[in-house]
């Protein structure tokens, strides 16, 4: 094979929860466009999901393997073992079906626990991917989330895995994660959180195309609908204050959030008009819309210490972010001015900071949104992935 020309490319992802999935099909976008055959594998319970169908759609030549989900026994460091096996089967499906260049992992989280004592579960291929739930440098960055007992050992596994002779890159969501690294001699490399930019829509219309049938102004809580969304928090403080608003949930609920959508303060303010949920999987159009009919995006999330893409989609929208003060929400909502970052769980102090997103001018900071919106374009994304793919060393390696 011509050392310089990568033929197939395995993009492992076996979850579809949260981004996991978008960040798939980012990544199937990138090296479908260059030319490159991707082989994606995931579990067996994953086959119907519609972004997986949507890349199949688009792209005839994708090879899909499932795999059984593992039993994932949940403790710190055995977790990390079981998905360490279960991808170690997934490349060798993968392998069996196309011999493998480079592989890439949407989602490294899963081994950075593991590798340093197991090694890598590809053989000898060359692999990198992105971390999303570091947190042992937050303190010394200066953000608000809780010290875990495990941070020293985090950061050691982490300059482990960092040190793999198979790792080409470590990409990070997170820009205060590289700061700790030089840039020019590390592996670690910023990815800015790729979001596609929204189209702009009036909000009269947005709502008339979701079928929204309110004057009042919208609170937008997006993505999967758990209680870990603080949705507890909002209902209660639009019960207890009797809010002039409307709060529209878009995303799948799970059964713990369908609970709390159906208890009495939340039915009655569904019955008043106060409360619109769509429970389904949104498409990346009607995504927009959601975001142009809105006049706040709810980010006060429970126990979310890491990014989140809704930050992006608000600022590129122009609007403004409730936010949770801790975590990675917090940090970047205050820097780049994307909101208000409060104690979400205080119903005085939201219904505050709501009165306050709606009644003061945010003509000082468009430029401001629009200047972070912009660092987190998918364009940027693929151009970053891009260049990985490119890398000339260990190009010429071959799974079969």
């Amino acid at each position: 094979m011509d050392t310089q020309k990568l033929n197939t490319i395995a993009i492992i992802e076996p979850l579809s929860d949260g981004h996991r999935f978008i960040y798939l099909k980012r990544v199937v976008d990138t090296v479908a466009n260059m030319g490159i055959t991707p082989v994606v594998a995931t579990i067996e319970e994953n086959i119907q999901n519609p972004v997986l169908l949507g890349l199949k759609d688009n792209y005839p030549s994708l090879k899909i393997i499932t795999v059984k989900a593992p039993n994932i026994i949940d403790k710190f460091g055995i977790r990390e073992i079981c998905w360490w096996q279960w991808m170690k089967t997934a490349y060798l499906q993968c392998s069996s079906v196309a011999n493998i260049d480079k592989v890439f992992l949407p989602y490294l989280d899963y081994l950075v626990r593991a590798i340093p004592i197991l090694g890598s579960p590809f053989k000898k291929a060359p692999f990198s991917g992105i971390v999303m739930q570091q947190k042992f440098h937050h303190k010394s960055a200066g953000i608000e989330s809780p010290q875990s007992p495990y941070a020293f050992l985090d950061q050691y596994l982490f300059n482990r895995t960092i040190s793999n002779k198979n790792i080409q890159h470590i990409y990070s969501i997170d820009e205060t994660l590289c700061a700790n690294y030089d840039s020019k001699t590390c592996k670690i490399k910023y990815l800015a959180d790729p979001v596609s930019l929204t189209k702009p829509v009036d909000k009269k219309t947005a709502k008339t195309l979701l079928g929204i049938n309110t004057e009042k102004p919208i609170i937008l809580v997006f993505g999967a609908i758990s209680p870990r969304k603080g949705i507890e928090s909002i209902i209660k403080t639009i019960h207890e204050f009797n809010l002039d608003v409307c709060l529209v949930l878009a995303g799948n609920q799970d059964e713990a959030a369908h609970r709390i959508l159906h208890s009495e303060s939340a039915k009655e303010l569904a019955v008043a008009g106060k409360i619109v949920h769509f429970n389904t999987f949104i498409n990346e159009n009607d995504e927009d819309l959601f975001y142009c009919a809105s006049d706040i995006i709810w980010c006060g999330y429970l126990n979310h210490y890491t990014m989140s893409g809704v930050l992006i989609k608000a600022a590129s929208s122009q609007r403004p972010v409730l936010s949770c003060q801790e975590g990675l929400l917090g940090y970047l909502t205050q820097k780049h001015q994307l909101g208000l970052a409060i104690d979400c769980q205080t119903p005085k102090a939201v219904k505050t900071a709501i009165h306050s997103l709606l009644t003061e001018s945010h003509d000082k900071v468009i430029d401001a949104r629009a200047s972070f919106a912009l660092e987190h374009s998918v364009e940027s994304f693929h151009q970053s992935l891009s260049e990985y793919l490119n890398s000339p060393h260990a190009s010429s390696y071959q799974s079969n």
